[in-house]
């Protein structure tokens, strides 16, 4: 992972845990620059949502329960 998007995760975690009640939206505007693969897109997803942040990709929103990968927006 590069630094940039570690900084990029660890201040959306930040936001998280100073106001935990406040919708918190991790936005990427390459799939590519996010992931190599599925898999790490579903490992970072899941990261994500177990600290209560969405992943937002330009398409929409990512979405591991739901019907599909990925969802219009």
């Amino acid at each position: 992972m590069c630094p940039e998007l570690e900084k990029a995760l660890a201040l959306a975690h930040q936001f998280k845990e100073a106001a935990p009640e406040t919708p918190v939206t991790f936005s990427v505007h390459e799939l590519k620059r996010l992931a190599r693969n599925a898999a790490e897109l579903m490992t970072l997803s899941a990261e994500l949502q177990a600290g209560g942040i969405q992943l937002e990709l330009l398409t929409g929103i990512y979405d591991p329960n739901g019907m599909g990968a990925m969802h219009s927006g």
